[in-house]
């Protein structure tokens, strides 16, 4: 039967990344059901954040889903994917690992092959906010470490940060599951769980603890845990001590961007957003409004998600050749793209690709 992937190509100059991967998808020798949807003429729809049909059954009939990044009209289809598809996505992957050729500030970068484990629903990213002398009304009793109220603060807005209870232990098993699963020719996996739970005892705390609880059930993981701020200057200094790091939310989004600039930059960072069954992939860059119509962003990012993709649907086959393909041009001094110090145009990077196929 043929893999059936509904894709989604985003906002601005990333929809060209896709259109552009879904062409070298095309090219390999594998059977997929590419099932492009664009939101010409449901524009009004998704700013109201409304999900056409359509769209719903065509993510639900496919196997898997390829999205590009969103500006504003594809917003909502984004945390349609996140908070709704297969019943939520709990985690999102970002490898970091460098391959020769791609763009970095690091002197010996050839030793650096992670992954980054990020919770994907929770923490601030749960977004709910407000002005702060609503909270103060609401919440009268609140006080901060230095017995200051709320109401004491006077005007200004807050975030709330949150970590229940079930969904941390949902997503401490995910992540220990993945963490096993990912580096399956390595005798020993070391899992770090990095964290503030120094300062956010409770919240980090719990997400701490089941991290750990999950990670030391498994045979083939060891567990550590290194506050956030100590991982990231280790991501520049001694990234080669990682295998997988496990972190919150706005931690994740942070520590992966860094460690992105390692490695040759957004332009080269691919993600997966995972649950316990199904998974959907999209870059990790933005939609990149300011160079939308010129041709020249950097599809690298795309396919490797593609490659993660493909992965997920057991077709290793041609993940293999996509990713060798790719890494083939880089490692050849190009065509590349600006980004990568290059001047090279999208189709000219997509051409060499194709033509390593």
């Amino acid at each position: 039967m043929s893999t059936r992937i509904c894709v989604f190509p985003g906002d601005d100059a990333a929809a060209t990344a896709v259109h552009a991967t879904v062409g070298v998808l095309g090219s390999l020798d594998a059977d997929l059901d590419l099932d492009v949807h664009t939101a010409e003429g449901h524009e009004s729809e998704l700013l109201d954040w409304e999900i056409p049909d359509e769209f719903v059954t065509a993510i639900d009939d496919a196997d898997t889903v390829l999205f590009g990044s969103c500006n504003e009209v594809h917003t909502a289809l984004l945390w349609y994917l996140r908070r709704e598809y297969g019943g939520g996505m709990p985690a999102n992957l970002r490898p970091i690992r460098h391959f020769e050729g791609a763009r970095t500030p690091l002197t010996d970068p050839d030793d650096i092959d992670y992954l980054i484990v990020r919770e994907n629903l929770e923490g601030l990213y749960f977004r709910a906010d407000g002005d702060l002398p609503d909270l103060a009304r609401r919440a009268p009793g609140i006080r901060g470490m230095d017995g200051r109220s709320l109401a004491d603060l006077g005007a200004g807005a807050y975030d709330v940060r949150v970590a229940s209870e079930r969904h941390m232990a949902r997503f401490g098993e995910l992540a220990a599951d993945l963490a096993a699963d990912w580096f399956p020719d390595r005798d020993r996996v070391s899992v770090t769980c990095a964290s503030k739970s120094n300062v956010l005892a409770r919240t980090d705390g719990l997400f701490d603890e089941h991290v750990e609880a999950a990670v030391t059930a498994r045979d083939r993981l060891d567990y550590g845990h290194l506050h956030t701020d100590d991982v990231a200057q280790r991501l520049v200094t001694d990234p080669g001590q990682f295998d997988v790091i496990v972190t919150p939310n706005f931690a994740g989004d942070l520590l992966s961007d860094g460690a992105a600039g390692t490695t040759g930059g957004l332009g080269v960072a691919p993600s997966g957003c995972y649950n316990e069954e199904v998974a959907y992939f999209e870059p990790v860059h933005g939609s990149a409004p300011d160079i939308a119509g010129e041709g020249v962003i950097n599809p690298t990012a795309t396919m490797l998600s593609a490659v993660m993709l493909l992965e997920h649907e057991g077709l290793d086959t041609a993940a293999d050749r996509l990713r060798t393909a790719v890494e083939a041009v880089y490692a050849a001094g190009g065509p590349l793209t600006p980004d990568q110090g290059g001047s090279a145009s999208t189709e000219a990077f997509v051409a060499a690709v194709e033509a390593r196929l």
